[in-house]
């Protein structure tokens, strides 16, 4: 049987915090897929937390093409949208910077890899901001993600790429009841989000 070898580049959330068999979604998702077809699917994990769209594409240049992975899945970055020390102040990075970042990033991708996949960022929970970051307080909001989402998804859609959107499916009380700090979601978030990611991704033809 031939094997398909995924790298994944994302952030916190993809890389399990608070998931209290340490595994989070995305080692879920990747055990879903094997337990239907066992072997098949090989994950070098590359997210890591706090990365932004400018370290996922330093990250995708070395260690993602170094690995010579078949495939690459990658995580759309809320980080790119925190605002820091008042909900209305600007984000971090500003659209053209965040639209540049990803043209490279499909562009390098797309020429490095048989198949690109990109996930959609995930929904906060609001109300309970402000999220204490290295002792500074940042916000998020769900309107940044909402639009952000929809860029890059039109942009990914104009290169052909899958946009596993999980956003909508996940905007609900029994979803961000899980947000253990307003933005990590505790075991109970991770395996909501490991199967509908298995949908998803299942519906793209992984």
């Amino acid at each position: 049987m031939t094997y398909e070898a995924y790298a994944f580049l994302g952030t916190s959330i993809s890389q399990g915090y608070y998931d209290e068999t340490a595994k989070g979604w995305v080692v879920r998702l990747f055990e879903k897929l094997n337990a239907d077809t066992p072997g098949k699917y090989y994950l070098s994990h590359l997210a890591r937390s706090g990365d932004r769209s400018y370290d996922i594409f330093h990250r995708l240049c070395g260690e993602a093409i170094q690995r010579q992975t078949d495939n690459v899945i990658i995580e759309l970055s809320c980080n790119d949208l925190i605002r820091h020390d008042s909900p209305d102040a600007p984000t971090n990075i500003n659209q053209n910077l965040q639209m540049e970042l990803w043209a490279s990033i499909i562009d390098r991708a797309e020429r490095n890899f048989n198949k690109v996949y990109v996930t959609s960022g995930l929904p906060k929970r609001e109300e309970t901001m402000p999220f204490t970051y290295d002792a500074v307080k940042v916000w998020y909001k769900n309107e940044d993600i909402i639009d952000y989402n929809a860029r890059v998804k039109v942009l990914c859609e104009s290169n052909n790429i899958p946009f596993i959107h999980l956003y909508p499916e996940l905007d609900n009380d029994d979803y961000k009841n899980t947000l253990e700090d307003s933005v990590h979601p505790n075991t109970k978030g991770h395996i909501m989000i490991a199967e509908l990611a298995y949908k998803k991704f299942r519906e793209a033809g992984v």
